[in-house]
This record gives C-alpha cells, structure tokens and sequence, in this order.
C-alpha cells in the first residue's frame, strides 16, 4: 500500500544526529544555544512557519542518555530512522595513524550493551555509517569543513591532522539528497 506524501512541512519530523565526540572542542554547539535569530528554542517547538518538525538528538541537551540517547543513532545506522541530518562538531581524528586503540568515540558497538560489556565506537565509525544514510549533512569546526579530516594524511603523531600534506582517497561521501 503507498503512503499518503506528508501535506505540509509541519506534518514531517527530521531528526538531528549532533555527533560532538572528536577531539574536544564544542564551542559551535554552546554559541548556538546563545543564537536568537532564530533560536533553538524557536526550531525545536515550530514557531518558525513552513518548518518541519525538528526533533535534535544533541549531547549538549538532551535530556536522554545512555542507551535512551544512543538508540536514535543505532536506528538510523540500520536505516530505521529517516529523515535525518547528520551533524559533526569538532576536529576528526585520523584513526589510521596508529597500530591500536582509538582517538575518539561515541557511545558502543551494539545497542544495549552495558558500556563494559562492548568497545565504544570510534566517531570515524559512525560517519562511516550515518553520513551515506542522512538526508543531509553539516560540519562545524576547520577539520570537518569541506572533506572530513579523517580523510586526511596527517604528519606523524597529529591525531587532529592539522598539519596536512596531501588528502587521502575519499569515498563517496555524499548524502542521499545528492541521489
């Protein structure tokens, strides 16, 4: 049976997946709560006219966490959550510069999972698979501008990749609004 199109932008909830776990620097995400212009409060409960529903799933604040807070970002890697647009805040490291262990991460592997029970996923891991599912994308900060610096060959022993020689092959990294 085919679905009836939503008849106004009010009748369609987007999700924001807010990924702020690279290499700690979240001032994007504490200067937005200060806009005005529109502010966050305004987006979140639909003051803004022609608007879709927007519903953020954002460490800075949410009031969901552990599994609660994770399961958004669980159901859109399985493709259970659409539309969603994939948010990166900070510097992302370059996990390929080392032989084990990781730079950053956010939340585990398998959903419900006690934190011991399972390896926290590296954030590299979960753009890898979010950002080819998200309707759209943004990134926040110089290392997530343009290419994601984890695509970047950074010099020996810079997690950040912030002194950059030359850009490592990219796959293809475009959301399904580019389809």
């Amino acid at each position: 049976m085919a679905t009836t199109p939503p008849t106004s932008p009010g009748d369609v909830t987007v999700h924001l997946l807010w990924l702020n776990a690279g290499l700690s620097c979240d001032g994007d995400s504490v200067s937005l709560t200060a806009a005005t212009l529109p502010s966050i409060e305004d987006i979140v409960m639909g003051a803004i006219p022609g608007l879709p529903r927007v519903v953020p799933h954002w460490p800075l604040v949410d009031y969901q966490v552990g599994d609660d807070f994770m399961q958004w970002f669980w159901r859109a890697a399985a493709g259970e959550l659409d539309p969603f647009v994939l948010i990166v805040e900070e510097s992302i490291p370059n996990e390929h510069v080392k032989s084990e262990g990781y730079w950053a991460g956010f939340g585990n592997n398998t959903p419900g999972a006690g934190r011991f029970a399972d390896q926290p996923m590296k954030t590299t891991e979960w753009i890898d698979r979010l950002a080819p599912k998200a309707t759209g994308g943004c990134g926040f900060t110089e290392a997530v501008r343009g290419v994601l610096s984890h695509h970047l060959i950074p010099m020996p022993g810079d997690a950040a990749g912030r002194r950059r020689r030359r850009r490592a092959p990219v796959g293809p990294f475009r959301s399904r609004a580019h389809d």
